[in-house]
């Protein structure tokens, strides 16, 4: 079972370790990715504490542990064009795992 909460109401420790797990993952897949480092999760930690204040955001909790989050900033007018427009920066969205897919989809829909 699942549970959707509000992006400002996620743990940014769970959050850091969730982008962590998505980033290795991504590296085994590429090998070009640098290895993580502490100056990286640093930078990950401070842009997550701004991703907590975004307008829109939902964290998915699955059994207890945060699974995945998204989050959007916006709108602008004329962001892409002529209408309105949101955006999701880099470091505004982990889903890892299995699930990553499915944890995915529920959360665009919540949003």
């Amino acid at each position: 079972m699942y549970q959707i909460i509000e992006v400002k109401d996620m743990n940014i420790e769970e959050a850091v370790a969730l982008c962590k797990q998505e980033y290795m993952e991504e590296q085994q897949k590429t090998k070009i990715m640098p290895p993580m480092d502490r100056e990286m999760e640093e930078l990950l930690a401070g842009v997550i504490h701004q991703v907590k204040g975004a307008p829109y955001g939902k964290a998915l909790i699955e059994e207890g542990k945060l699974a995945g989050f998204l989050a959007f900033f916006g709108p602008w007018e004329g962001f892409h064009g002529v209408g309105k427009g949101v955006f999701s920066p880099l470091g505004a969205s982990a889903f890892a795992g299995e699930k990553s897919g499915k944890v995915a989809s529920l959360l665009f829909q919540a949003v």
